[in-house]
């Protein structure tokens, strides 16, 4: 009997697969998958495997992407963990997956990969054992049949219970997560039969939590986000509320699969399912299913409501605007590019589609195609671009591109409090920068400022000078909005929502009040006031060349190239000289000031490009030799920039006839895709002519123009949405003195101001 019971021993030994004292660790993910994944995936696992662990609690080895170029890309052997009975042989073809407080795995049974193998349940849920990896059947919801319209949507873990979605009978399920007892049903009401919920997530605030679910039809009319109290028990209150009526979706055929909150439930993200087998088709070709039309979306919660946060993610390549979420994601605690190093809701993981694809961007990656997971900084949103990659079956070849069969995925948090990413800095770094050096040399004077100081005659009249912030909601992290207030001595306030920098020009006696306000992380920060007391009368420089040479803007032969918002327009701008009877060796065209205004400052808020801020990146006059300065000294304008400056130099003193052209393309911010978002821009340009006796005169003109969305679409400039561009009938009128005026738009009708940097006057 020992002998027997000695060789069971080893045999269980062998065969079993390693059991750890603990599958997951805090800043895992467990993904799911279709069963065709890893059937040319490179690695040891079971073909028809439906799920995995990804180590991303540790990702310091993955250097980030580089820009727009995504190098490298992540294919982690090591990095992953699975089990060798985590197989649609054992589970079928699953999508939701969710964790119990004892690090058990729950997931459902799913349609959205084609019809259920057979003698699987597709109204199955399955527990993964928290220790042992076991799978087993411990609910079936008996929808029977195989077909795709008979499945689970997603599944959610709260306080002892499991809420589940079924698109069979549209109902919400709340099932004891111990005994596996049908606790309570909700039907959502008001709604079509065609209508399903879908994702799920908890809202947990003050004690009283909410089950938010999403509301899927095919039109715009029926999608959105709901919620319903969940009580004790696992009951479900009365009183159904709509939180997030969304109005319009890039493609209303793929569903809302998947919600997750923050930790303090100020923030929500929402995931579309990129899906090409499945009832979720309907027919009409150009928006069933496709997998390059579903995007991730986030909403903050900002007084009573949801208003969305336009963090404009990118997920994916291949084809723009890069909208290849596969339609599962979640917050992370664990920040990208580091060991375990922990702030709450620093990252967003989604699974996605054409994460990387081939040779689409220059310069050629040395990769070809990443499906699976891509994970990225939840603050700066920029999304995958800039974060990492990882291929779920190790297959970068191509091979193994299954558009569509990517889930869900859930991350471990810490049982722990995490640190808020994106607070409030104690002492903000406050900067005052103006550009100095002989003869405008180009480079800049700093002078740091401290919140509640007061500075005495520090300014130069006619001087623009650059307030900013620096990282005021900490290292690595983009704040919500900055709202920067300037009172001058006298006249009405000025108000800036430039993330970038704020400008000030003094030119009265008295003091200005500049007022800082910061928002980190959905929380406004104290105010910082600096105030500046200017004793010394300003007086207009002297202007002794009005009648000697001219400077007109002609918006007959200008025009805007409009392109739309994150996309920079281009002002393709003609201005009229005369130089009178001189010869000339030097002209030089300077933008001093750049304004953008509207009625509506909710419209500004996502223009914090500097680079779109009037930036030179050609021009030409006949006979001169054009050469654009910058600084740092990076020419021609390389997108990174931000050029003001651009010289017309000739070895052979020249005339400059009445009526010869200056050409200047700048590039000015994309027009907005909200239809009810115009924007004005407002450049002074100031053009200095320089004769051979080495005298200079200098004139400033003002151009200004409306950009409004709406028209059609150009497929010669590549602007998909249209729009339109209307010149001030007053915009070129000259200013015969030699400093920009303030910030004229943004005084009247308390219209916003949202000012760019300002190159020094020459």
């Amino acid at each position: 009997m020992k002998k027997i019971i000695i060789i069971l021993a080893i045999l269980v030994t062998i065969f079993l697969p390693k059991i750890e004292a603990q599958i997951l660790t805090a800043g895992d993910a467990v993904v799911t998958f279709n069963d065709t994944v890893w059937y040319f995936g490179s690695g040891t696992p079971p073909k028809n495997l439906v799920m995995e662990v990804l180590r991303t609690g540790n990702t310091a080895a993955a250097a980030p992407n580089v820009g727009s170029i995504a190098n490298p890309v992540l294919s982690w052997g090591s990095f992953m963990y699975y089990d060798a009975r985590w197989t649609s042989a054992n589970l079928g073809k699953i999508f939701g997956v969710t964790i119990d407080n004892n690090k058990n795995i729950f997931v459902t049974a799913t349609g959205f990969f084609g019809t259920q193998i057979v003698g699987k349940s597709t109204g199955g849920v399955y527990k993964i054992d928290g220790i042992t990896g076991t799978p087993s059947l411990v609910k079936d919801l008996n929808l029977g049949g195989l077909a795709t319209d008979n499945a689970l949507g997603n599944i959610k873990y709260f306080n002892g219970y499991l809420y589940i979605s079924n698109l069979k009978d549209g109902k919400i399920y709340s099932i004891n997560a111990t005994t596996y007892a049908t606790a309570a049903t909700y039907s959502p009401t008001g709604w079509a039969a065609t209508d399903k919920p879908c994702g799920l997530a908890i809202r947990n605030i003050g004690g009283t939590p909410k089950l938010y679910f999403s509301r899927n039809g095919f039109n715009a009319a029926t999608t959105g986000i709901y919620s319903i109290d969940l009580l004790a028990a696992g009951l479900f209150g009365v009183t159904q509320t709509t939180e997030i009526p969304i109005a319009s979706l890039t493609n209303n055929a793929d569903p809302i699969t998947d919600i997750a909150f923050s930790k303090t439930g100020n923030q929500i993200i929402l995931a579309q399912k990129t899906n090409s087998n499945s009832v979720w088709n309907v027919p009409n070709a150009s928006i069933g299913g496709y997998a390059h039309a579903s995007t991730v979306i986030k909403y903050n919660y900002v007084g009573a409501s949801w208003v969305n946060a336009a963090a404009n993610f990118q997920i994916g390549y291949g084809i723009a605007p890069y909208r290849n979420c596969a339609g599962g994601l979640d917050f992370s605690e664990f920040q990208i590019n580091k060991n375990k190093v922990i702030f709450c809701d620093t990252s967003i993981y989604t699974t996605a589609d054409a994460i990387t694809f081939g040779n689409a961007l220059p310069p050629a990656p040395t990769f070809s195609l990443c499906y699976g997971v891509t994970g990225f900084n939840n603050q700066t949103g920029a999304g995958s671009n800039t974060g990492i990659n990882i291929d779920v079956n190790n297959d970068l070849s191509g091979t193994s591109m299954y558009k569509g069969h990517y889930g869900d995925i859930e991350i471990l948090d810490t049982t722990v409090a995490c640190t808020l990413a994106c607070q409030c800095s104690q002492n903000p770094k406050i900067y005052l920068t103006w550009a100095s050096g002989a003869n405008g040399a180009l480079h800049s004077d700093t002078l740091k400022l401290a919140c509640g100081e007061t500075y005495t005659d520090k300014l130069k009249c006619f001087q623009p000078y650059i307030i900013s912030v620096d990282s005021p909601c900490g290292a690595n992290c983009q704040p919500d909005s900055i709202i920067t207030t300037i009172q001058p001595p006298t006249g009405p306030l000025q108000v800036s929502y430039s993330l970038g920098g704020t400008t000030l020009i003094a030119n009265q006696v008295g003091t200005y009040t500049v007022t800082i306000k910061v928002k980190c992380n959905g929380k406004w920060c104290p105010p910082c006031v600096i105030r500046f007391i200017q004793t010394q009368k300003c007086e207009p420089p002297c202007d002794n060349c009005k009648d000697k040479v001219s400077f007109e803007f002609d918006s007959g032969a200008s025009s805007v190239s409009v392109q739309t918002h994150p996309l920079a327009s281009t002002l393709n701008a003609t201005f009229v000289l005369g130089g009178g009877a001189d010869t000339y060796t030097n002209v030089r065209a300077n933008i001093v000031d750049f304004q953008i205004t509207s009625d509506n400052p909710a419209c500004l808020q996502c223009y914090n490009t500097p680079n779109q801020w009037g930036s030179i990146i050609s021009g030409g006059i006949s006979g001169f030799t054009p050469t654009i300065t910058s600084y740092p000294s990076v020419s021609p304008f390389n997108g990174n920039n931000n050029p003001r400056e651009i010289n017309f130099s000739t070895t052979t003193p020249t005339t400059i006839p009445m009526g010869t052209n200056l050409n200047l393309s700048i590039k000015v911010p994309g027009v907005n895709p909200l239809s009810c978002c115009c924007i004005k821009i407002v450049l002074y340009i100031k053009i200095t002519y320089r004769n051979n006796k080495c005298e200079e005169c200098t004139k400033i003109v003002r151009v200004g123009f409306t950009e409004c969305p709406g028209g059609n679409a150009d497929p010669a400039t590549g602007n998909p949405n249209g729009g339109n561009a209307t010149f001030d009938p007053d915009g070129g009128h000259p200013q015969f003195r030699m400093h920009a005026p303030n910030a004229e738009d943004a005084q009247k009708n308390n219209k916003a101001s949202y000012i760019g940097h300002v190159t020094l006057l020459r």
